[in-house]
């Protein structure tokens, strides 16, 4: 019974690290968005979980206001079809990475 308790919890480990897809977010003020806008679950240090249901639901991201340099990581919300960026650190965007948007 011990063993496959053990085997049970070994098995739901390596399934939860198989479908997190954390991704690394090299922007600490888009951390700080993402902690305010609803993501701190999804978030591990400065990484986001992609499979985390408020990821992969948000269809719509608002990071005016904040001093959000590098947004690439939004490339892979699998849902997001509108960005809202007025009065932030945002220069330039790679409109390839937002095909969808």
């Amino acid at each position: 019974m011990a063993k496959r308790f053990i085997l049970w919890i070994a098995l739901l480990s390596m399934h939860q690290f198989a479908t997190a897809q954390n991704v690394f977010i090299p922007d600490n003020d888009l951390i700080i968005y993402f902690n305010n806008a609803g993501f701190s679950g999804c978030l591990t240090g400065d990484s986001i979980n992609l499979s985390c249901p408020a990821v992969e639901n948000a269809t719509k991201v608002n990071i005016s206001g904040y001093e959000v340099s590098n947004i690439d990581v939004l490339a892979q919300f699998p849902n997001l079809d509108t960005l809202i960026a007025v009065n932030c650190g945002i220069e330039a965007i790679n409109l390839p990475f937002f095909y969808g948007l």
